[in-house]
């Protein structure tokens, strides 16, 4: 069973800068995603699905064209979830920026999710990603812009002193995930461990 899309083709959309780290991290992110199987028994307990169908990463999904922009925001338009990946390189990205203020023109700001790869977040983080803005019509009529500050949702994968570099990226692939899925991230962590367990007893069995 694929994951019911709700309308939407994709279940999530990758924005990043055509940098490195930031590259890097999208072409992991975009292949763990759509190659998780969810763990058996949280499909049965909480009918989940036991896939995700499509995430959209530009350089995977657009074949040539004169009209990258109209793609692009026909692609925001069809995504439940927008997934920024963030290094101090991406404030100075205008188009990850533009597609965050896209994405909350569609009434989705709780379904924005922010992957650190880099750097702190108040040097990472494009301004449209902590700021929601919106125009404020007073009583005489005079229209001014409000600027809400608010703190995204955020999987961390920066290297970390006291975890292996494999823990840290696996725990920020099943924060993903939880969102993504519509299930707590401590019940996907649990479940997965289970499945490990078994695994490797199963593989202990053979030897």
């Amino acid at each position: 069973m694929d994951a019911p899309t709700n309308g939407y083709r994709y279940d999530a959309f990758i924005s990043y800068r055509h940098v490195e780290p930031d590259r890097k991290m999208a072409k992991w992110l975009h292949s763990v995603l759509e190659t998780y199987r969810v763990p058996t028994k949280l499909v049965r307990e909480k009918s989940l699905p036991r896939r995700l169908n499509r995430v959209f990463r530009d350089e995977e999904e657009l074949a040539a064209s004169s009209d990258l922009s109209r793609e692009i925001d026909e692609a925001l338009t069809q995504s439940r979830y927008l997934i920024v990946v963030c290094s101090p390189s991406t404030p100075a990205s205008e188009w990850v920026n533009a597609e965050v203020v896209r994405f909350r023109q569609l009434n989705r700001d709780n379904r924005i999710i922010a992957l650190l790869v880099e750097g702190e977040p108040r040097d990472s983080f494009p301004r449209s990603l902590c700021e929601i803005r919106r125009a404020v019509v007073d009583s005489s009529g005079i229209t001014t812009e409000a600027i809400n500050e608010i703190e995204p949702l955020a999987a961390d994968i920066r290297p970390q002193p006291t975890e292996s570099r494999g823990h840290v990226f696996r725990m920020a692939q099943l924060r993903i995930l939880a969102c993504l899925l519509g299930c707590r991230f401590d019940e996907l962590r649990r479940r997965e461990q289970e499945r490990q367990t078994r695994r490797l007893m199963a593989v202990g069995g053979f030897l």
